[in-house]
């Protein structure tokens, strides 16, 4: 029986230019893969095709931003919609990939921008690639590898100003030089001010992140700032960890670090 109906889908969908993707059949009130001429895939019962004779939801014009619609299209992709709730397009979805990545977008980005797993678009990224991307600012990207989108790379402007960044920072929001940008225009202003009085020569050092002889001493060095530390107390521990790298790097040194 079960044979015979799934030959019975498979002979219907031949017959309207289009194709059963499913490989088995359990009921009238189970779900079958189809596709359309135009290449449109979509679930929809047996019972549903046959007796009441519809087709691609698509091609007809029926198909309205839903979250079977939503789980379609995560189908389509080798995925799926682990959302239960559907609100408007521009509510956030789950989603999940076929390598098994979980994240939130809206149904619009994902059908109409054509957005999907930006874990698995990270793993796509070669050093080369983005070597390519920090040239185009007229800069360097001075590390070796890459790992995914969220790990900092070493990146160097066209005044050799060197920094810590992210690749989704410096391809997706825009971010580029936080010294020529005046991120850290109090802590120049200070350091230049100090060389000026001290006639303090320029350090050469194989990671001047960490070696600035002065050090502005804003209020997330010393307790946990929810803004500063993005509302992670792990990151002011890291925080303290590098101040304390800093002095131990000074004093190997010979430098006096200056706190201000």
């Amino acid at each position: 029986m079960k044979k015979i109906s799934l030959n019975t889908a498979c002979e219907i969908a031949i017959k309207r230019g289009g194709l059963c993707l499913s490989t088995e059949y359990i009921n009238g009130k189970s779900h079958l893969r189809w596709k359309c001429v135009k290449g449109h895939e979509w679930e929809a019962t047996l019972s549903n095709i046959k007796y009441q004779n519809t087709w691609c939801p698509y091609c007809a014009g029926q198909a309205k931003n839903t979250l079977d619609i939503a789980k379609m299209i995560a189908i389509n992709k080798g995925g799926e919609c682990i959302s239960n709730e559907y609100i408007n397009g521009s509510s956030h979805l789950r989603w999940k990939c076929a390598k098994g990545h979980e994240w939130s977008a809206t149904l619009q980005n994902v059908k109409n921008k054509g957005s999907w797993c930006a874990m698995c678009v990270g793993q796509n990224r070669t050093i080369e690639y983005i070597q390519h991307l920090a040239r185009k600012q007229n800069g360097n990207c001075l590390s070796n590898s890459y790992k995914d989108a969220h790990s900092k790379l070493i990146w160097n402007c066209s005044k050799g100003h060197v920094w810590k960044a992210t690749f989704a920072s410096i391809k997706y929001h825009g971010s580029w030089c936080p010294y020529c940008s005046n991120k850290y225009l109090r802590e120049n202003l200070c350091r230049e001010i100090i060389t000026n009085i001290l006639d303090h020569h320029h350090l050469k050092i194989a990671d001047p992140i960490f070696l600035n002889p002065s050090n502005t001493r804003g209020q997330q060095h010393e307790k946990y700032t929810k803004f500063f530390h993005r509302g992670d107390p792990d990151n002011f521990i890291k925080q303290q960890e590098r101040d304390q790298l800093k002095k131990e790097l000074c004093e190997e040194n010979w430098i006096v670090l200056r706190y201000v």
